[in-house]
């Protein structure tokens, strides 16, 4: 599933833009001439760094998207099609910007922000997740339960909560694997040049992107798989699950539900 590639044409037309500005560049005001200037050092690491690893992240994506949801792979279903490019797209956008943005905050010496949440999403987006274990004491508000029934809930639920644990990390480490390439082909200078905090503040980009990427994907299956996808709704992915999210809402809120 291959799509046109926009930041490559994108970028060709930006350089030749730039070489042929520069060969009439005396001929214009110096007003003009600083105008002109500030405007291509603004765009020019959008459209050299940002777009095409944009553009590489998202086909990376689509090709793992098919890999990771295998029940996502169903041919005949042109929205369905469309959705999956819309996430890993949305997925491609969140990263190439926000590593960009945060890389750029940390050569500048600017903290992060918001520096209140910073250790609490190091530890849920940059770390992997933890199973938190139950014990019987979580259970002594139930009155009268013997012993070795507590027992056996504890070691249900801690099992549940372990296996669900190694699910996510094993989806987050996939995600990465795909994801990491590229942008260290894009992004490896400033890269090289991190710090233990540095690398948190990356790792945080990456996870936050990843838990979105996931979570459209699980909506994704899930519409699937209640034949919401049986006809083209002609939306946008992010759209559709806004229309989703309202049928379901309206449907919770209706009287018959009360």
């Amino acid at each position: 599933m291959k799509t046109i590639d926009n930041a490559r044409f994108d970028r060709e037309r930006f350089r030749r833009n730039k070489y042929e500005y520069g060969e009439i560049r005396d001929a214009f005001p110096e007003k003009i001439q600083e105008l002109l200037d500030s405007s291509f050092e603004l765009l020019s690491p959008f459209i050299e760094i940002i777009d095409p690893a944009r553009s590489e992240l998202r086909e990376a994506l689509i090709e793992h998207t098919l890999k990771q949801y295998p029940e996502l792979d169903v041919p005949g279903k042109p929205g369905l099609t469309r959705y999956i490019i819309d996430i890993a797209d949305m997925a491609a956008n969140s990263i190439a910007s926000d590593i960009f943005r945060e890389l750029q905050h940390i050569s500048e010496g600017q903290p992060y922000n918001p520096p209140e949440k910073y250790e609490r999403y190091v530890t849920f987006y940059a770390r992997p997740r933890v199973p938190k274990l139950k014990t019987k004491e979580d259970f002594r508000f139930l009155k009268d339960i013997p012993d070795e029934v507590l027992t056996q809930w504890v070691e249900e639920d801690n099992q549940e909560e372990i296996e669900a644990c190694e699910y996510l990390n094993g989806l987050k480490s996939a995600f990465i694997e795909v994801v990491q390439p590229t942008l260290f082909k894009y992004f490896k200078a400033s890269l090289d040049e991190l710090d233990a905090e540095g690398w948190n503040r990356y790792g945080i980009a990456v996870g936050a992107a990843f838990e979105c990427y996931r979570e459209d994907c699980d909506d994704l299956c899930y519409y699937l798989e209640k034949g919401c996808l049986d006809e083209d709704s002609g939306l946008d992915f992010y759209h559709f699950a806004i229309q989703m999210q309202h049928e379901q809402n309206e449907k919770y809120m209706s009287p018959a539900n009360k």
